[in-house]
């Protein structure tokens, strides 16, 4: 098409009928091409990312959500350390919801035959592919399954990072499975039922430990307080019983009783000292 300049409607219509020269026409499909390399570019990747992310988004999704946050180092220590103190060297170790293997590649070092179970695809995959390239390929083993078809009472110690609505589903399988050799090491919650028999680190990193016989809770631990969902728990401060007022103001009342007699108690002794200081000389005379 021309530079000259269109002056009436013949002349437009001419120009718009003229065919494009070879030149144009290559340049167009050079572009068509580049356009449709790019759609299918942002496609791909849009597709891709949804297939990463969706085990990840999939927990929300479920009744018992246990959403994947990586253990900290210190987080780590602390596990190790509990273990070394409370449960069977070079023992077996599983880790409930095992992520990108990290706890599991830690135990291993220290000598434990350490076994991961994860259901999110991506992540047992990827602790997977670290195991060989790490060399942990004869003491570490990760299976894609849900946590809760594997059976507890084959291992020395158990490992989780709970999540509130997990702990308190985990409770009866472990009242049921574990026995009073097992350990149970738990970061970020704890059990709702059961106080722990050891406390180690402060914090975000604080791990609890419990083995059997369980010592039972008289409340809810202060983090699960102001979580909506368990407002109806029995344990909680709002469930439990008040005690009785004419009870309370009966036990109030004979303690500042007694604590008055023994007061007159004392002062009357006091009084009475002096003079019997005097008898005992006299009958030393």
């Amino acid at each position: 098409m021309s530079d000259k300049t269109i002056t009436s409607e013949k002349e437009l219509l001419a120009a718009l009928s003229k065919p494009d020269s070879d030149a144009a026409i290559v340049r167009k499909e050079r572009l068509r091409q580049k356009g449709f390399k790019m759609v299918m570019a942002v496609g791909g990747a849009a597709l891709g990312l949804t297939m990463v992310a969706i085990p990840f988004c999939l927990p929300a999704a479920r009744r018992i959500c246990v959403p994947y946050v990586p253990a900290t180092p210190v987080q780590i220590n602390n596990i190790i350390q509990c273990l070394k103190t409370h449960s069977k060297p070079q023992g077996k170790i599983i880790d409930l919801g095992s992520g990108d293997g990290r706890v599991c590649f830690a135990c291993a070092k220290e000598g434990y035959k350490a076994t991961g179970v994860e259901l999110n695809s991506v992540l047992w995959l990827w602790s997977t592919f670290l195991k060989y390239t790490r060399g942990f390929r004869s003491n570490t083993t990760f299976k894609r399954r849900n946590l809760f078809k594997e059976n507890l009472g084959d291992y020395d110690a158990v490992t989780v990072f709970g999540a509130p609505t997990l702990m308190q589903a985990l409770e009866p399988k472990v009242a049921k499975e574990c026995t009073e050799a097992t350990k149970l090491v738990v970061c970020r919650y704890p059990f709702l039922k059961w106080s722990p028999n050891y406390t180690y680190g402060n914090g975000i990193d604080c791990v609890w430990v419990y083995h059997k016989p369980f010592i039972a809770n008289q409340t809810l631990p202060a983090m699960y307080l102001d979580l909506v969902e368990f407002a109806d728990h029995p344990l909680h401060p709002s469930n439990q019983p008040e005690l009785d007022k004419s009870k309370h103001l009966k036990d109030v009342t004979d303690s500042i009783e007694k604590s008055e007699d023994a007061i007159q108690q004392n002062v009357q002794r006091d009084l009475n000292s002096p003079f019997e200081h005097k008898n005992e000389r006299a009958q030393m005379r």
